[in-house]
């Protein structure tokens, strides 16, 4: 349905801009809609589900640098944009930086994986002072559900 080329020109290609007011005012091309079903058999979960991506993507957003990679010289390695086929598309393997904005944002992240069901642990060695040079560097240890 997202991909009906009579509604969406190029829709092959990704690019969000594509669902921007056009320069004269027009509305851009429509959201697409389905992934949930309809009517009667639409996922009851869907109000739930599209409100917890967009709460993760703001928090992400809001506490995370996310930056394209860079190569032992300190020159942005220019990623290869690739998605896969099937009942469900998505982005190919890429190499990205995400550093945490500040040690505010350590503190929010930590508490916020703290309340969910597996605990994770994560050190951080945030170098805010190159970012082209010294990158972060961290270490994830995931843990099972808690017992209690």
């Amino acid at each position: 349905m997202s991909r009906d080329t009579r509604v969406y020109k190029d829709a092959d290609r990704f690019n969000p801009d594509r669902y921007r007011p056009l320069p004269d005012g027009t509305p851009g091309e429509p959201h697409p809609v389905g992934h949930f079903g309809f009517g009667r058999r639409s996922c009851v979960g869907k109000y739930l589900a599209d409100n917890s991506c967009w709460a993760v993507i703001a928090t992400v957003l809001a506490t995370s640098r996310i930056e394209k990679k860079r190569d032992e010289n300190g020159r942005v390695v220019e990623p290869t944009v690739q998605f896969t086929n099937g009942g469900t598309c998505h982005p190919e393997h890429f190499e990205c930086w995400i550093q945490p904005r500040s040690a505010k944002s350590i503190e929010l992240l930590a508490a916020a994986s703290s309340t969910s069901s597996v605990k994770r642990r994560i050190y951080l060695t945030p170098s805010f002072s190159n970012p082209g040079k010294d990158r972060a560097t961290a270490k994830e240890e995931a843990e099972g559900p808690e017992e209690g």
